[in-house]
């Protein structure tokens, strides 16, 4: 592998670009990011940047966007990480945008349900025994902050294995500046105010 940096002083590198009366000495480095990169893998600390959201909230058409919106946000207060689809989302391109994202749970937001005030939600990791497809449930807009005990309770009446919801249960973690990220034989990765850094 190369140098994970480099650089030095310049003395005449403004004059060579603007003329003799730009005689200003500069100094600078470059940053080899690329090799950062392999030496995380190398010793196995590179962190996994898999798209991963818990909510994908799908508007019917153009006139459900506003709502799909509003659903999001709720969904958000309620500590859940969501990705809201910005055009029409049909059940198949829902699914498929699921699938991407790495989301457990679509959001349908559609005319019929929405008039009665209502969100269809359906988790794609429990399996309604009597469709042997995901556990689909109707839950009020008004209490969307409670889809994960709407859906728990929608499991346990069907007989379905509940399998916890991952980021909903786990609280945000922030790491200290001067903290060691993680850590393999003489390679060390520490957090600091601006960046993180390779200490060999």
């Amino acid at each position: 592998l190369r140098a994970i940096c480099g650089g030095g002083r310049y003395d005449r590198l403004a004059e060579l670009y603007g003329g003799e009366k730009c005689q200003i000495p500069f100094c600078g480095f470059g940053f080899g990011d690329c090799v950062v990169v392999e030496l995380l893998k190398d010793y196995g600390l590179m962190p996994d940047a898999s798209p991963s959201v818990d909510v994908v909230v799908a508007p019917f058409d153009a006139t459900m966007q506003p709502h799909a919106l509003k659903v999001a946000s709720s969904l958000r207060k309620a500590g859940l990480s969501v990705d809201a689809a910005l055009t029409a989302c049909k059940a198949r391109k829902a699914f498929d945008l699921a699938n991407r994202q790495g989301a457990r749970l679509v959001a349908f937001v559609a005319p019929g349900e929405w008039a009665r005030g209502l969100v269809r939600v359906k988790d794609m990791s429990v399996k309604d025994p009597s469709t042997n497809e995901g556990l689909q449930v109707d839950v009020p807009f008004s209490d969307l902050a409670s889809v994960v005990s709407h859906l728990q309770q929608a499991a346990s009446a069907k007989g379905a294995a509940w399998v916890s919801l991952g980021s909903s249960a786990a609280p945000a973690t922030t790491t200290q500046v001067g903290a060691t990220i993680g850590s393999a034989g003489k390679l060390s990765l520490k957090a600091t105010a601006k960046f993180s850094a390779l200490a060999l």
